[in-house]
């Protein structure tokens, strides 16, 4: 439901009690009350005008558009929900054309003599308040969470505990918020939750709409205020775009985590055997008794085996083989091309395939050399790994290199937030292991 909070069960348990904050319970009980009554103004027969205005410059955004006069743009709702946040967002943040103003400034100015002091406090913090995007930098599950405003770099403490059980740490937020003397809350309209993975596309896309009209603004935080349709907008298509694509790798296969395993019957001759095929490429590794190969295309000419594209990898450890890719139609050529070449040191044991739903690891766009990350490759390979989401250098290249130094931070981001994700979902640390981010940001000086 958005927009409403009703301040109940807002701690976790703590050493074996739960603690309530009745202060804040009342707080958020004043702003759900504060909000319907603002809602109720808004939609009154004096604003009639306003909010058919409010539904044209929403569905005009969307690209929704009428082939008659008879149109009726609250038809075009896809579902309650989308209906409840435009509320929200009329209720709140839309700029009414007569006045110019939003109505919490609206009502703040025609009832003032109605309201308690932190009423007004509330209201005259609304109209400083727009919607922008927020990098979440921790979270406390079920008490408050830190912000960062992408765009002004300033970092709030957010009072939420409903979200505070749902956000994971790099979730990118578009919302509002507004604050008392004492703490920050968020607004009547409730945060859209976007992935990581599409923070940069919506910072690039929102600042080059600025660029375009900034002698009109002047400052960012005015364009974010007026446009507020427009950016809602591109945040849900954005959504849309992200969620309904397919998941395909760069032969156009579904992607899938797909895994082979082999019984190694001589090691020795096996191992010789891979270090003189043009296709497998030995990578160093520390441990001994372990040797990683990178299965990839045939090279070109003048080119050295380590840089043709990745396929998959190979770990041999003792004598038993794990090799990785990430379709079922890739694994099946690589079963075919092992048990052709390699067969009398090798006994097929399964295939495994597993989907990944979206995996950080693979950034969309990308190849797809560094998937299967958090299934078992262990750190220091990875660290010395080419990896095609950061132009083909390694993490430790990478991390030294200006420009690409940034897109590994975001890389080790989007793993971050995938790792707290599976702990909220309660899978398995033993199926999906953690992948040690900490650990490689201070390996590598980040």
């Amino acid at each position: 439901m958005f927009g409403r909070h009703d301040g109940s069960k807002e701690s976790e348990p703590r050493k074996g009690a739960q603690i309530i904050d009745y202060g804040l319970a009342k707080i958020r009980g004043v702003l759900s009350d504060l909000h319907f009554r603002i809602s109720e103004y808004a939609t009154s027969d004096r604003f009639y005008e306003e909010y058919e205005l409010a539904l044209y410059e929403y569905f005009e955004q969307r690209s929704v558009c009428a082939d008659d006069e008879e149109f009726f743009p609250d038809e075009f709702f896809r579902d309650e929900e989308e209906f409840e946040r435009f509320m929200s967002w009329y209720t709140i943040y839309f700029i009414t054309d007569e006045q110019s103003r939003t109505f919490p400034s609206l009502y703040l100015r025609t009832n003032r003599h109605q309201l308690s002091p932190f009423e007004e406090e509330i209201l005259k913090s609304y109209e400083s308040s727009y919607l922008t995007l927020y990098e979440v930098q921790w979270v406390e599950p079920g008490r408050d969470f830190l912000l960062k405003d992408i765009f002004a770099g300033r970092t709030l403490l957010v009072q939420d505990p409903m979200f505070a059980r749902i956000l994971c740490k790099w979730d990118v937020l578009y919302a509002g918020l507004v604050s008392s003397r004492r703490s920050t809350f968020l607004g009547g309209f409730d945060p859209v939750i976007i992935p990581p993975q599409l923070r940069n596309f919506l910072q690039k896309e929102i600042l080059d709409r600025f660029e375009d009209v900034r002698p009109q603004y002047g400052v960012l935080a005015e364009f974010l205020r007026i446009n507020s349709a427009e950016i809602s907008a591109l945040v849900d298509k954005a959504l849309d775009a992200y969620y309904e694509e397919p998941f395909l790798n760069n032969d156009g296969d579904l992607l899938c985590l797909a895994t082979l395993h082999y019984r190694v019957t001589d090691p020795d001759a096996f191992s010789r055997k891979l270090d003189g095929s043009p296709l497998f490429s030995l990578k160093p590794h520390p441990s001994t008794g372990k040797k990683t190969y990178i299965w990839v295309r045939p090279a070109k000419e003048g080119q050295r085996v380590s840089d043709a594209p990745p396929l998959g990898t190979l770990v041999i450890e003792k004598n038993k083989l794990r090799a990785e890719c990430n379709s079922r139609e890739r694994a099946e050529k690589l079963r075919a091309l092992l048990d052709e070449s390699f067969l009398p040191y090798l006994r097929y044991l399964t295939t495994i395939c597993e989907d990944p739903g979206r995996n950080p690891i693979l950034p969309e766009g990308t190849d797809d050399g560094g998937y299967g990350l958090q299934q078992g490759l262990e750190c220091d390979a990875w660290l010395d790994r080419e990896n095609p989401a950061l132009g083909g250098m390694t993490p430790r290249e990478a991390a030294v290199a200006p420009g690409v130094r940034e897109h590994l931070i975001d890389l080790l981001k989007e793993i971050e937030n995938e790792d707290d994700r599976m702990v909220r979902l309660g899978l398995s640390k033993v199926k999906h292991p953690a992948f040690p981010v900490e650990k490689i940001m201070k390996e590598l000086g980040l």
